[in-house]
């Protein structure tokens, strides 16, 4: 092997096959022993980017192999930044980036320790079940981040926990029954402290008994923990107040929606969303057609009368142009009228629930999807104001009534949002 990385980097591949050539059992025999620097490490430690691929895509296996250190090829490479390497590696095998080396650290915790935001989301996207592994004392990769005081790393796992509804992973114990607020609190990180207070049980303990307060409370005074300490507060005040708040047949309504949303984004496959989603458009377009095309049909002339009686008791009949409205009686067009926009208002609500958006995956495609909707709920009650000889309270009634339906469509997000 030194005889391929003592010559050009250019000739990598080739020199490697001819020493395949001349030993077929070359590679091979690497893979019989154990804690050993295997080609794949010596190259991706070289930072030999094309030999480690085609090296990796040859004996995949060594990927997952300990040198004497306990790190891996990736850990290596990382360890002498290489980075280019590491993420062609990891495009090849993205399983990598959850391999547990030395103490159980895997190369996102090294990402996390190292403060490479950029990295982190990388090995995020290319691996978001890397997010799950835990070191031998049970640290993921927030608590490795909070422990270094890695700011920029810690903000790139909190938000792609939010994203992808994995907050929970905040609330994680170590082996000292730690969480990362605790942690956040024993190094006394105000930035860090006011992130997760609303994300995480501020009132948790650890195995030692203490919350997060009690820990600021115990720190030197030199550390001026007063920040901390307003903030842990704070945390602690509101989260009473809530508790207070939030009756029981309230908390179980709260609960129950929780788990409607959990089932929505989890334990509803594609299918069964587009089938639904296709129902509901279907529905929507129905209902709006009716609005369009009443039952009956329309007035074609100024054949509309009213009667009007004074104190004479004389009887006297007015005329009114009654063209475009509906032929319908008041009564059954504010029957018929009032089914058809609760369709209407539940089909869109339903929509909007189905379709995957949140604030976190951006403004603008929250604000195109919605903003259109409101728009045509705005246009339905205009076009109900020409054809129908309903007051003006009552059209004010039903698009109230419309907008509050339509509404019904982020209670997952408000949900989410009181349950972090």
């Amino acid at each position: 092997m030194g005889a391929i990385l003592g010559a050009p980097e250019e000739d990598d591949i080739v020199n490697l096959y001819l020493q395949i050539r001349q030993d077929r059992d070359f590679l091979h025999s690497y893979e019989k022993r154990q804690f050993i620097d295997t080609p794949l490490h010596l190259a991706a430690g070289q930072g030999r980017t094309q030999l480690a691929l085609e090296i990796e895509r040859l004996m995949p296996s060594f990927g997952r192999m300990l040198n004497r250190d306990g790190l891996t090829p990736v850990d290596l490479a990382l360890q002498q930044g290489h980075r280019e390497t590491v993420r062609a590696m990891v495009k090849l095998d993205p399983e990598l980036v959850r391999v547990q080396g030395r103490e159980g650290l895997t190369p996102l915790h090294h990402a996390a320790e190292m403060d490479d935001a950029d990295l982190l989301k990388d090995f995020l996207v290319s691996c978001p079940e890397s997010i799950e592994e835990l070191t031998v004392r049970e640290e993921s990769a927030v608590h490795v981040a909070v422990k270094n005081g890695k700011l920029a790393a810690f903000r790139v796992l909190v938000d792609w926990l939010i994203k992808t509804d994995g907050t929970e992973i905040l609330e994680w114990k170590d082996c000292n029954g730690n969480t990362a607020l605790h942690v956040a609190a024993s190094t006394n990180q105000p930035q860090v402290l006011r992130l997760l207070v609303k994300r995480t049980t501020v009132k948790e303990k650890n195995a030692a008994g203490w919350t997060a307060l009690d820990i600021v409370k115990q720190l030197p005074a030199q550390a001026n923990g007063t920040s901390a300490r307003l903030i842990l507060e704070r945390g602690e005040a509101e989260a009473t107040c809530i508790g207070h708040i939030f009756s029981s047949p309230i908390k179980l309504f709260i609960q129950g929606g929780i788990k409607t949303c959990e089932f929505l984004e989890r334990g509803m496959t594609g299918d069964m969303r587009n089938a639904l989603l296709v129902v509901a458009v279907l529905i929507a377009t129905a209902a709006y057609q009716g609005v369009l095309s009443p039952p009956g049909g329309f007035n074609q002339g100024n054949n509309g009368n009213t009667n009007f009686t004074d104190n004479s008791t004389t009887t006297t009949t007015r005329s009114f142009d009654a063209s475009g409205k509906t032929v319908m009686s008041k009564k059954d067009f504010e029957y018929f009228m009032s089914c058809n926009s609760g369709a209407l208002a539940f089909s869109l609500g339903v929509i909007v629930l189905l379709i995957p958006l949140t604030w976190v995956t951006g403004f603008t495609p929250v604000i195109l999807v919605c903003g259109s909707l409101v728009y045509l709920l705005l246009g339905y009650v205009a076009a109900m104001k020409v054809i129908s000889s309903l007051d003006v309270n009552n059209l004010k009634e039903i698009a109230f009534f419309l907008l509050s339906m339509f509404r019904c469509g982020f209670v997952r997000e408000n949900l989410r949002a009181l349950h972090s």
